[in-house]
């Protein structure tokens, strides 16, 4: 699907969403048919339901690079892009809400279809994290906080609920994959028996998948 984006408009949504509003990507979002601007569903789960989804499925665009320079005028250009990416564009389609586009960012230069997790990943299967880029369209990378065999975790800022929280981004392989299966499975299980967070257990509070990526959020400890 051929995306048009309108930049004044996207200002505009910037703006909105450094209040704590909801992005309308609709209205961001022009094509030639009323009917293709329907957003399907994502993969984020239901915090209350034990089975995973699939992965989600990878665009098929390349992702817009970003330049520094003056114009022929001598006005200075963007250091980076105020647009979402080319495989963003794309993949934007299959989350039903966006709340934050991480446009301020040095976004990864990604090629679906390419080696490396179409150039998200690392050599070990890491998520290659971009400060102040976006995680499901919803959460700001801020900081790495830790770093383990399974993963690494960020500092996130969720706009949806404009609290800070922890991400821990599983690494893309098969075995650290299946091992998260089972810690998300005994996270949930606390989180139902300490519903009142009476028992001094961390809290898991969401899991999802994001670029081949399990992805497991808590409540940031202080």
């Amino acid at each position: 699907m051929h995306v048009q984006i309108d930049n004044d408009k996207l200002r505009r949504e910037r703006e909105t969403r450094l209040s704590g509003s909801h992005i309308n990507i609709a209205s961001l979002c022009g094509t030639r048919n009323s009917s293709s601007t329907r957003i399907a569903r994502n993969s984020i789960i239901d915090s209350h339901n034990n089975t995973l989804p699939p992965l989600s499925p990878q665009s098929n665009n390349n992702s817009s690079s970003s330049s520094l320079g003056t114009s022929d005028s001598g006005e200075t250009k963007p250091k980076f892009p105020l647009t979402p990416s080319e495989y963003e564009r794309q993949e934007i389609d299959k989350f039903p809400e966006i709340w934050y586009l991480g446009l301020d960012s040095c976004k990864v230069n990604a090629k679906p279809g390419t080696s490396l997790n179409s150039g998200y990943d690392d050599d070990n299967g890491s998520y290659n994290k971009v400060i102040h880029d976006h995680i499901c369209y919803r959460y700001e990378i801020l900081e790495v906080i830790g770093k383990g065999s399974f993963g690494q975790v960020i500092r996130a800022l969720d706009h949806k609920t404009n609290q800070h929280v922890a991400i821990k981004i599983i690494r893309n392989k098969k075995r650290f994959h299946h091992q998260a299966l089972v810690e998300v499975r005994i996270l949930d299980e606390l989180r139902k028996r300490d519903a009142d967070g009476s028992h001094n257990v961390i809290h898991m509070l969401d899991y999802f998948y994001f670029r081949n990526h399990l992805c497991i959020s808590f409540e940031l400890m202080r």
